[in-house]
């Protein structure tokens, strides 16, 4: 009988390393073959990563976006996340203002302009839902500036959301003072750079993370890894631990 062979499609990070060079040993059966398809480019097997595992559903498993697969799964997608979460972050390491903006604190984000990714990227809901829940700051009371387009499509009816103008960048936007602030996964070299513009809205970001931690006792997923439920039911031992 012929081994089962996966191609596993992951971000380039270290601890995904050692599926690209091979020296991470599969069970018995079994064979995988790890693509590096990333967000951003570069990447040597490409970007778009959720958009093909979860509407082109391109690879056997993959690291998806949480808020993006459950969303996924609530229209039947024949998709199975498994309890790996190659991804965490702190909304509060994200979070960037333009220095002129007047924005000293989250209670200053009411009424600003604040770009996102996407609106349902899981950096941008963490971050709506930490401003609301843990900072007294209705998300519904800031207006979102999105600019990409949502991996899953939704209509977002009456809520505070707009487009940035084609061909248009975030980053550039916040540095020049035409949005407000700028919630990221992956903040662009740009918005770290240009520090005489920008700045995050926590100044110890890394002790707001502690704090946060400390009180609310987790650090938050980003990523899952998903399979195709077609390759589980011919292997379920995929979803299982070792």
């Amino acid at each position: 009988m012929n081994d089962m062979v996966l191609t596993l499609a992951l971000d380039r990070y270290d601890r995904h390393v050692p599926f690209f060079l091979g020296s991470v040993q599969a069970p018995p059966g079994l064979q995988y073959k790890a693509l590096e398809v990333g967000m951003v480019p570069p990447r040597a097997n490409g970007v778009d990563r959720h958009r093909r595992m979860l509407r082109d559903f391109e690879f056997d498993a993959a690291e998806v976006s949480l808020c993006s697969y459950i969303l996924a799964r609530t229209r039947g997608v024949p998709l199975t996340g498994v309890p790996v979460f190659p991804r965490r972050l702190y909304s509060q390491n994200h979070i960037f203002v333009n220095r002129r903006s007047g924005i000293d604190k989250p209670a200053d984000l009411r009424g600003r302009r604040i770009g996102l990714w996407a609106f349902q990227v899981t950096m941008s809901v963490l971050a709506k839902g930490d401003l609301k829940s843990h900072y007294g700051v209705p998300w519904e009371e800031v207006r979102w500036v999105t600019g990409f387009p949502e991996e899953m499509a939704w209509d977002p009816g009456s809520l505070p959301i707009e487009r940035a103008p084609a061909g248009k960048d975030l980053a550039q936007m916040l540095v020049d003072g035409e949005i407000d602030g700028y919630i990221y996964p992956h903040p662009d070299a740009l918005v770290q750079e240009r520090t005489d513009k920008v700045r995050r809205l926590f100044p110890d970001a890394d002790q707001e993370c502690v704090r946060y931690t400390r009180s609310r006792g987790y650090y938050p997923i980003m990523h899952l890894i998903a399979v195709k439920e077609e390759r589980l039911r011919e292997r379920p031992s995929l979803a299982r631990p070792r």
